[in-house]
């Protein structure tokens, strides 16, 4: 999919960028389920309104569909031209007061979490 973005962009003569949010799939998966709790009571209040459309209703993904995504995710690699420019940004949860040795082992953290990523790449298949 990216491959194809990048394609169109240039194709188009526009820039391209990946950004790259890095975050623990429990995480995402928790707001994922946020998602479709405020979904769900969202619809309840708007029951009159039945004119909306069904990519409006459908918010948030199901479980199997989540595990599916998630087992299926290809993390991006600046190795790929079609990758780069690549920015990565961390929104793992952090304390407000971050003192250096934190701040140190939250960056150690990301470049752990970047690597692992990386290891179960395209390009790391023999070693799976």
């Amino acid at each position: 999919f990216r491959y194809e973005l990048y394609c169109l962009s240039k194709a188009a003569q526009q820039q391209h960028a990946v950004v790259w949010v890095l975050n623990s799939v429990e995480q995402a998966k928790q707001w994922n389920q946020e998602r479709r709790v405020s979904a769900t009571a969202g619809s309840s209040e708007h029951e009159d309104d039945k004119k909306e459309s069904s990519s409006q209703q459908e918010v948030g993904y199901t479980d199997d569909l989540w595990e599916e995504l998630v087992l299926r995710y290809e993390p991006p690699d600046e190795r790929n031209r079609w990758d780069k420019p690549l920015y990565r940004i961390d929104v793992q949860p952090q304390d407000s007061q971050v003192n250096d040795e934190r701040a140190t082992a939250a960056t150690t953290t990301t470049t752990t979490s970047v690597q692992n990523a990386l290891q179960k790449s395209v390009y790391n298949m023999h070693n799976l």
